[in-house]
């Protein structure tokens, strides 16, 4: 069970932080971030009660994005033999 909670955390962390990281893509009136897909948005000209948007569709496929990347390192790491989640016993 911690090892689930060790991807998740792990998925959440990334996901929140590729968050700060501004987006190559181009819009007139926002800045978006967040990668591989933008789903937060400054606003240029913001409304009086917050300049942020966040568009939860993209905000769930980059998890899901993230989720199958992180995914597949630790099935790469496994295969190879160094099993991440293995408990270390002391003797």
């Amino acid at each position: 069970m911690e090892s689930k909670h060790a991807v998740l955390i792990l998925v959440g962390g990334i996901t929140l932080l590729a968050g700060l990281i501004p987006s190559t893509l181009l819009l007139v009136g926002a800045t978006p971030y967040g990668l591989p897909f933008p789903w937060l948005f400054r606003l240029v000209i913001p409304p009086p009660y917050s300049p942020w948007r966040i568009d939860v569709g993209s905000f769930v496929i980059d998890v899901v994005v993230w989720t199958l990347v992180i995914g597949f390192v630790f099935l790469v790491l496994r295969r190879k033999g160094r099993n991440v989640f293995r408990k270390k016993h002391l003797n």
